[in-house]
């Protein structure tokens, strides 16, 4: 199984964790407020929220939080939360999977991919799959703000609208 906490460095020497369950965002957040040594009543007050939806947050139990709230408190503790783009998905090393019951290697039995892996090859196959005719398009230029295109790629996980 792979590993979805493992740390990335860029070029510029930015750290990137990956966040692979939204519980992970909270954790990441409190880690961050300990290492700076911050208590909650400061970090709450310097992004603006209340101390119980940062508990709230960091105890992974805010799935209803307000992408400007999560923004906030990130801001607060320099960090940075981001998307990455579809062409840099298949190169995630911390998706990687080793086993050979998912791998493209010819010299297995036939591949096995994960949902995610479908999806992004867009071999999606779903009892829903027939629906997809039927569904509305949407384009990429029609989302402007950095939240807009968030927003379309949550939502083009979790669907059957396509966003091009």
């Amino acid at each position: 199984m792979a590993n979805h906490t493992t740390e990335h460095r860029t070029e510029d020497g930015r750290i990137i964790k990956p966040v692979s369950i939204p519980r992970q965002v909270g954790l990441y957040a409190r880690r961050e407020r300990e290492a700076q040594g911050l208590t909650r009543k400061q970090l709450a007050k310097a992004a603006g929220v209340s101390e119980r939806l940062l508990a709230s947050l960091e105890l992974g139990d805010a799935p209803g939080i307000r992408l400007d709230k999560l923004l906030a408190v990130y801001d607060a503790l320099g960090l940075e939360l981001f998307t990455i783009g579809e062409h840099i998905r298949e190169e995630r090393p911390w998706e990687r999977n080793e086993s050979p019951a998912v791998s493209d290697s010819t010299d297995t039995a036939p591949a096995t991919r994960t949902t995610a892996q479908r999806h992004r090859r867009g071999t999606r196959v779903t009892a829903r799959t027939k629906r997809t005719e039927s569904s509305p398009e949407l384009r990429l230029s029609d989302f402007q703000s950095a939240y807009d295109k968030l927003i379309a790629d949550i939502f083009h996980g979790n669907s059957e609208v396509t966003a091009r």
